[in-house]
């Protein structure tokens, strides 16, 4: 079920999925077309993302909406896909 938490908790899994594709802020922000600054205030949940940079996220991390509610289960799943 999804609620408000959900919504708060997107930053920190937008910064959880892109360490674990060991990429740097710098470079998912520039393909967002946004400043690294920007991209670290969204992460830290200062500033919301747009559901338009959402799904160019999940184009770049090559993943579904739903890993940015639940990106622990979607790793998990990921990993049973790679054995």
């Amino acid at each position: 079920m999804y609620d408000a938490d959900c919504l708060e908790k997107i930053g920190s899994n937008v910064k959880f999925l892109r360490t674990m594709r060991k990429l740097r802020q710098q470079d998912v922000a520039e393909k967002l077309g946004i400043s690294q600054t920007h991209l670290s205030n969204m992460e830290c949940g200062r500033v919301k993302f747009s559901l338009k940079q959402l799904l160019r996220l999940a184009n770049l991390f090559n993943c579904q909406l739903e890993c940015f509610f639940d990106p622990v289960s979607y790793t998990h799943l990921r990993a049973h896909e790679t054995l």
